[in-house]
């Protein structure tokens, strides 16, 4: 499933320029759709395939059209009325009706998969442990079905989206620094020449420093920069890094009468001059063991390592249950397209960060495309 779509998006990149637009950050979104469909639910959305134009009167919207307008943030206006008027979310206003319209749209998809999984004249999914090791054909609703615990299935559009924000910014970061592309290149091939031109586990493992440039990506810029609040039961007093400062003194937080709300920034943490050198740097290198970098981030912690001041997945028990697969679609992603493509920033490209629903991206990620020997 991971090695499929990357292919097709190699395709699209190389073959189909004058079709496609030429905002990359859109194709990632497709294609992160597109994986998340086969292997969740067994459904190809097939939203890389050229659109077709449908006839005015057509009114059902496809999946790839409800994803791409639930995940636009509302206007003004509606959150005016949101947080004003209690019924203002029925009221039947064009962008309401619309948004509620994609929302039904996705989950006739989601009733459609269960429905054809649940039906009495399709085959019971086999378990996993059935099942000869050279194959998985299982997918996550299979999973579901099979476990003695209850599930609630959905298509969830935040979901989606953060997989395909990061690919947004870490080719945004390799365009803008080539000789870090050129030795995420020269590792990519060498690693698929030897795994057999295939990326198994295996040869996922041995992508150190592809794997660090996601890394260092995801530092700078974490796809949610905040994490979810918490709220104090009783008065507390959180301890300070005493080992970097010996004069550091706890903070007192308040219970108060409602109690208080904690937010951890991790966007601030990632950036903070007293845990990272060079905070504001791409610098990959301090995510491989033993650079120098490494180790001078490891000074400034005390000699600790990165475990909680690096947490864009969140950590502990509560962490981010799709991190494992999330990591290995971006490296499967990013192996694919560099090992035979360049990416450069287009003269109208615009990089800064812009908050897009619950992730942040580039504001407007245009970029060329240049095929490499």
């Amino acid at each position: 499933i991971l090695l499929t779509d990357p292919e097709a998006l190699k395709h699209v990149l190389t073959t189909h320029s004058d079709i496609y637009p030429r905002d990359d950050g859109t194709l990632f979104t497709k294609l992160t759709l597109d994986i998340i469909g086969v292997s969740a639910f067994s459904y190809e959305f097939d939203a890389l395939a050229p659109h077709q134009d449908k006839p005015p009167q057509t009114k059902q919207v496809s999946v790839v059209e409800a994803i791409e307008l639930l995940i636009t943030p509302p206007s003004l206006l509606y959150i005016v009325g949101i947080l004003l008027l209690p019924w203002f979310p029925r009221w039947p206003l064009p962008a309401q009706n619309q948004r509620r319209r994609a929302r039904r749209r996705l989950f006739e998809v989601v009733d459609a998969v269960l429905a054809s999984k649940l039906s009495p004249s399709s085959k019971p999914p086999p378990s996993a442990a059935s099942l000869p090791k050279t194959i998985k054909m299982l997918d996550l609703v299979d999973l579901m079905l099979t476990d003695t615990n209850d599930h609630k299935v959905s298509i969830d559009e935040a979901r989606i989206h953060t997989t395909s924000t990061t690919l947004s910014w870490v080719f945004a970061m390799l365009a803008q620094h080539a000789d870090v592309e050129a030795k995420v290149r020269a590792e990519c091939r060498h690693v698929l020449a030897a795994n057999n031109h295939s990326w198994d586990w295996k040869a996922l493992g041995e992508l150190k420093y592809t794997t660090a440039v996601i890394h260092e990506t995801l530092r700078l810029f974490p796809t949610a920069s905040m994490l979810a609040t918490r709220v104090c039961v009783q008065d507390n007093d959180m301890p300070t890094l005493a080992s970097v400062n010996e004069h550091a003194k706890p903070v007192f937080i308040p219970k108060v009468i409602h109690g208080t709300q904690m937010l951890v920034h991790t966007g601030a943490m990632h950036r903070n001059p007293k845990y990272w050198s060079r905070p504001a740097e791409f610098v990959p290198d301090r995510f491989i063991e033993g650079t120098e970098s490494f180790e001078a981030d490891k000074g400034l912690r005390g000699g600790q390592g990165n475990t909680y001041y690096y947490m864009p997945f969140s950590t502990g028990s509560k962490n981010c249950i799709g991190m494992r697969f999330a990591m290995a679609e971006l490296q499967v992603v990013v192996a694919s397209l560099v090992a035979r493509h360049s990416f450069r920033l287009s003269p109208d490209a615009n990089v800064e960060p812009t908050f897009v629903g619950v992730t942040m991206r580039p504001k407007h990620l245009n970029m060329t495309v240049h095929l490499v020997d």
